[in-house]
């Protein structure tokens, strides 16, 4: 090879070194890119989670309060004699009314029956 072929195979053998130290470069870099992109979209799934999770204890709690109250009034309810009781409301049934139905007529209406 003469001197001036020899500089331009060796010139060209540089150039192709560059290329493959750039093109590694430009893939460590979308690696990186990568990487930082799939570490954001993981941290925003653990945010959603915590989020979530977070939800799933206050709906919980809520529940627990429900049900505590609900014990407490249950507890605090006590039975009335002459008639029923819900809660603190009581319930009775007027005997005298379904004592005066008409049984005699042949008809029978809810009217009469109970009011």
């Amino acid at each position: 090879m003469s001197g001036a072929g020899a500089v331009c195979a060796n010139a060209a053998a540089e150039a192709r070194e560059e290329a493959a130290r750039e093109t590694a470069a430009r893939a460590a870099k979308e690696r990186a890119d990568a990487e930082l992109a799939a570490k954001q979209a993981k941290d925003a799934r653990d945010r959603a989670a915590a989020t979530d999770k977070t939800q799933l204890v206050a709906d919980a709690k809520a529940a627990e309060d429900r049900l505590a109250k609900a014990r407490k009034l249950t507890d605090e309810a006590e039975a009335q004699p002459g008639g029923d009781q819900v809660g603190r409301e009581r319930l009775q049934i007027a005997d005298k009314r379904i004592r005066q139905c008409n049984s005699g007529a042949g008809r029978r209406h809810a009217d009469s029956i109970i009011s």
